[in-house]
């Protein structure tokens, strides 16, 4: 296997010479080029690295914890979460699709890992946002036996690009009582209303509309469709709180940058005790986040949910935090739109609220006591 070295200094290459150059074009025109993910599949970044994926798909996708919150941090360096959510969100749903439907993967996991095509899931609703018990979409048996999705999924990652989605459904009908996870090959039976959100502005995101859509089981309605969920939103969580952990660094970076260099009647910014005292109180909790996540991730390959939950919302408060310090220290350099800092701050909106609302998880942690 590639040294974890050479597989690190391949990611750090791609992220600084591929993606770091272009961020602040591709935000502004709202999406990054889909050759760049054709590109990353050829280099083996959406395997991680992983030189033997080929061979063994399914070795990319059973990584321990650590390795993809490693991954996703150095996808993050460029500063932007929008591109490391599209070069990482495909691993949550190779998850669900090895542990429920190996077949499945088989017939998907070579495609995508390649960059050839691109595959998310879709839980949200326009309605019910992503309470499982709000969902309306349902899956029905086709003449030809195949099944059919019909409904409607809010806050897609990829909907514009997506050649699959994994998505919640009920059976048979939107009354049907328990909730199926399904693999929909997007096309024509779909239509797709583009959204531009305050953050992430780099990723297409979109609602999508069913209508009788052909996919395939995954897991039929019952306990092991929740389970399998219940997988996936963890991995998701896991990488949503890495990507704050990695955001708020690159806040204080940039704070502290900006103070070395300002000064003040003579005086750098940094050695005023307030703004120093502000910037130190930034890095502790940056550390402890930072630390917490690492200790969740590496004490097991399926990590407690309490404790992601509890991970999730440090890292995500501690990232607000950590963009509004920087925007402020930094004053009228902050209130610019075309820049680090502002990205930031946009993007510091969107991580408590994916995979998850914070207060889902204090509901979630909540469920312990």
């Amino acid at each position: 296997m590639k040294p974890v070295q050479d597989r690190h200094e391949l990611l750090v290459s791609f992220v600084r010479d591929r993606i770091e150059p272009f961020v602040e074009t591709w935000e502004a025109g709202g999406h990054y080029p889909p050759e760049l993910y054709r590109e990353a599949g050829e280099q083996g970044i959406l395997a991680m690295g992983d030189p033997h994926w080929r061979e063994d798909p399914a070795s990319v996708v059973t990584a321990p914890s650590a390795t993809r919150l490693s991954y996703i941090r150095s996808l993050n360096r460029a500063g932007s979460q929008a591109i490391a959510v599209a070069l990482s969100a495909h691993l949550i749903s190779l998850k669900i699709l090895l542990e429920g439907a190996p077949d499945l993967f088989r017939l998907t996991a070579a495609d995508i890992l390649s960059g050839h095509q691109v595959i998310n899931i879709a839980l949200t609703e326009p309605g019910g946002g992503s309470n499982l018990n709000e969902v309306t979409t349902f899956a029905e048996r086709g003449p030809n036996g195949r099944y059919l999705v019909s409904g409607n999924k809010a806050f897609v990652c990829h909907a514009q690009r997506a050649s699959w989605l994994i998505v919640t459904a009920r059976h048979g009908s939107p009354e049907a009582q328990e909730i199926g996870l399904f693999l929909v090959a997007l096309g024509s039976c779909a239509k797709i209303k583009p959204l531009r959100p305050i953050g992430w502005q780099a990723l297409p995101i979109g609602d999508v509309h069913m209508q009788e859509t052909e996919a395939y089981p995954i897991a039929l309605p019952g306990k092991p469709a929740r389970r399998l969920l219940q997988s996936g939103l963890a991995a998701e969580r896991l990488n949503l709180a890495a990507l704050a952990v990695q955001s708020s660094v690159l806040a204080l970076e940039q704070a502290v940058a900006f103070a070395r260099e300002r000064d003040i009647a003579g005086t750098p910014l940094l050695k005023r005790q307030a703004i120093a005292h502000r910037l130190a109180d930034m890095k502790r909790e940056i550390c402890v986040s930072a630390a917490f996540l690492e200790q969740v991730a590496s004490s097991s390959d399926k990590p407690d949910p309490i404790f992601l939950a509890m991970a999730k919302n440090t890292a995500s408060q501690c990232f607000e935090a950590a963009a509004r310090n920087a925007a402020q220290i930094a004053g009228g350099q902050g209130c610019l739109d075309d820049n680090l800092l502002a990205r930031l701050y946009r993007d510091s909106r969107i991580t408590p609220v994916g995979g998850g609302s914070e207060e889902m998880m204090l509901e979630i942690i909540a469920s312990s006591l």
